[in-house]
């Protein structure tokens, strides 16, 4: 009867030092990102209704530009906004972009499954593994549509520099081929 006490001790000691699983990654993400409110995401509709276990994707290199740089898009942008009065100017000015905090997009967006996004990552990975430094030019301004015609944007082309899109467009190819989507202009959004 002993060893029965001791060994259903041993047991609820083990019980108690057993560690918790951590919290389900997917669970905790989808609960933040299931908002389909536009007033969440600065008047923007989602193309798409969420989904769980679909995740949006974007493959991006954040940079800033130079004071100078900033200086000379806002000029652009205030000009382009006295000959056009509609809404589509007033996030950059009213100073949002005093941060000249902007994105070179490298892909369209595209959704991942949840079984999907490791394999993604690390096929990202191997694609821009080696490179370090890369130049770029910019060619000229664009405008450019969404593809639900629901948000505009004020685009800066890539003239050179392209070699980036064709490692994201790789990864992300196989993806977006499913949905119809393979064009991808490398740009960088101002407004």
């Amino acid at each position: 009867m002993q060893e029965n006490s001791v060994t259903a001790g041993s047991s609820s000691e083990i019980k108690r030092r057993r560690k918790l699983p951590p919290p389900s990654f997917t669970s905790s993400k989808t609960s933040e990102s299931s908002n389909n409110q536009s007033s969440s995401h600065q008047g923007r509709k989602r193309a798409r209704p969420h989904v769980d276990g679909d995740w949006p994707t974007h493959i991006y290199i954040s940079f800033k530009f130079q004071t100078k740089t900033i200086e000379l898009l806002n000029k652009i942008v205030a000009k382009l906004a006295q000959e056009d009065t509609s809404k589509a100017w007033h996030l950059l000015t009213e100073g949002n972009m005093k941060d000249s905090s902007l994105h070179l997009s490298l892909s369209r967006p595209a959704f991942l499954k949840t079984n999907e996004r490791d394999e993604f990552i690390e096929d990202l990975k191997k694609s821009v593994r080696g490179t370090k430094l890369f130049e770029m030019n910019f060619s000229n301004f664009s405008a450019l549509v969404n593809d639900e015609c629901t948000r505009g944007f004020l685009a800066l082309e890539v003239g050179k520099g392209h070699s980036l899109v064709v490692m994201s467009k790789s990864t992300i190819k196989c993806k977006q081929k499913e949905r119809g989507r393979m064009t991808c202009r490398l740009q960088i959004a101002v407004a």
